[in-house]
């Protein structure tokens, strides 16, 4: 750097070396933390309605049905979740299943993404253990490490952008 009097001088600044050092052990343990496989919240994220609560539901319809007014078809506690969950005295339902279900799609419709997310962060994309032990899921294209020409994000806009012209 130039000085003011027409002279180079040359700064230099140092981290404290504690301070560096804790500053690496975080960047080390984030690589780590990045390298473990999440986990599934299997908890209940939304209560479900008592039986007295659902009996009462379906009678104010009933009685809407006499006036004209209530719903023409079925009972409002029919399109309730069918899958219940009772966790320490309480009923609810789990976004559990669902989770794993939108996990089997993505292994089906996305294998390359799944592919690139579970290199990034192991185990981040990977189903449960009864899923991985479907047929479906041991054949997929997810499980397989050669990608075939044009199957990457790259080589199919290399291929619309060459269309295009």
């Amino acid at each position: 750097m130039s000085g003011g009097k027409g002279g180079e001088t040359e700064t230099k600044q140092e981290i404290d070396p504690q301070f560096k050092q804790r500053i690496l052990k975080s960047f080390d343990r984030g690589d780590k933390l990045s390298q473990t496989k999440p986990l599934n919240y299997m908890g209940l994220v939304q209560a479900a309605p008592s039986d007295v609560t659902k009996n009462y539901y379906n009678q104010t319809n009933d009685m809407a049905n006499l006036l004209g007014l209530g719903m023409a078809t079925g009972q409002p506690t029919d399109s309730l979740p069918e899958h219940e969950r009772e966790m320490g005295g309480l009923k609810g339902y789990t976004s559990y299943r669902g989770v794993q279900q939108e996990l089997q799609r993505q292994h089906r419709e996305d294998p390359d993404a799944v592919r690139a997310l579970n290199q990034l962060i192991p185990g981040l994309m990977d189903p449960s253990k009864a899923v991985q032990q479907a047929d479906w899921y041991k054949n997929s294209k997810a499980n397989t490490q050669p990608q075939r020409p044009g199957s990457s994000y790259a080589d199919i806009a290399n291929m619309y952008r060459n269309y295009r012209r």
